[in-house]
């Protein structure tokens, strides 16, 4: 990947370490919201797919500020930034569809 090299990320092959035990349950956190969120508030007929995209940019996100805030030395934030631009990007993109549609 051109990012990488740019920025000299290595790359490893190992489970996501996260930087603190904060950043670890708030991950959680974020990710048991969205559950939640998706079996009491979306029912089947009106579960869209820019929501799954939009709360996958959320968890992007957050690591990305976490990683820049704590381990900004190693350049990692930059892809999960990259990241989390693209699920937005498709959240958008599926909620444009859905509006034509």
């Amino acid at each position: 990947m051109k990012v990488k090299e740019k920025y000299n990320i290595k790359d490893e092959n190992t489970f996501y370490k996260h930087v603190n035990k904060t950043h670890k349950w708030s991950e959680l956190t974020i990710v048991i919201i969205f559950v939640l969120y998706l079996l009491v508030f979306a029912y089947p007929q009106s579960f869209r797919f820019y929501y799954v995209m939009g709360a996958i940019a959320i968890f992007y996100s957050f690591r990305a500020l976490m990683e820049w805030r704590y381990k900004k030395q190693s350049n990692n934030y930059r892809i999960n930034i990259l990241n989390a631009a693209f699920f937005l990007f498709l959240a958008s993109i599926g909620k444009v569809s859905s509006l034509l549609y």
